[in-house]
């Protein structure tokens, strides 16, 4: 996503499945450590990587079709 200019949507993901990232928020976002804490156990990073698997391409049209409308080159 990254690579695609979806700098955003890349972010995200990340701190989704890669709860080290979390760390790096703990001094604006209190409850980092609980979210860390959750991503490890509840297997986050399996299901953010399947999810992306499956809907990855059809974010990447919907981004792409809203940069056509409004005339990005």
């Amino acid at each position: 996503m990254a690579y695609r200019k979806m700098y955003a949507y890349s972010f995200i993901a990340l701190l989704l499945a890669y709860p080290i990232f979390w760390t790096m928020l703990m001094p604006f976002f209190p409850l980092a450590p609980l979210f860390s804490f959750v991503s490890v156990l509840g297997g986050f990073p399996f299901i953010v990587h399947i999810l992306l698997g499956l809907f990855g391409n059809a974010l990447y049209y919907r981004v792409v079709k809203k940069r056509i409308t409004q005339g990005y080159h």
